[in-house]
């Protein structure tokens, strides 16, 4: 027989010899090996398939708990930074309240928050008391960043004031 599949010429040449009804039948078992064949290897894919559907399906489940750990996390740092902003701004806050006199006319006080909070401060006064007023606003008990500064002379009339000033300082978000 293998003889006779090595050869594929002797193979045809059997089979065109042989009676019209084995023909026949030889015909109709290939005929229904071609469409068995093809089911079994649907169904080996179908199977195949729902693998990696139920892998894909376990995947998404993980990473749907992994996005629910993240946000549970941003939520904790988002609301530990939060509280941790509103110490810092009402400390700031209260520094500049207490400031604010006569010698040191504070005109206005702004936060901006965005992702890391700025305050506008616009006032007028001596250049030595402005240049303690900053430099305790820049120590390390505030946690504030210079952006920008902007210094005026301004003419001496109904005031003693000699400057105006604009500033603009940046909280630091990082932890200590």
């Amino acid at each position: 027989m293998t003889e006779i599949l090595n050869q594929p010429n002797e193979l045809i040449r059997k089979i065109v010899f042989l009676p019209r009804l084995q023909q026949m039948a030889i015909l109709a078992f290939l005929a229904l090996c071609v469409p068995f064949y093809l089911m079994v290897n649907g169904f080996a894919l179908l199977q195949e398939k729902e693998h990696i559907q139920d892998k894909i399906s376990l995947k998404e489940k993980e990473i749907m708990h992994q996005q629910k750990i993240i946000q549970q996390l941003e939520n904790m740092t988002n609301q530990k930074l939060g509280d941790e902003i509103i110490a810092k701004t009402a400390k700031v806050n209260t520094f500049i309240s207490h400031s604010n006199s006569e010698q040191l006319a504070i005109l206005t006080s702004e936060w901006i928050y965005s992702n890391s909070p700025v305050i506008e401060i616009k006032l007028t006064t001596d250049y030595a008391i402005f240049s303690g007023f900053l430099k305790y606003l820049l120590s390390p008990d505030f946690e504030l960043n210079l952006l920008s500064m902007k210094i005026e002379k301004i003419e001496q009339g109904e005031n003693s004031h000699s400057i105006s000033a604009e500033l603009s300082l940046q909280l630091n978000r990082e932890n200590k």
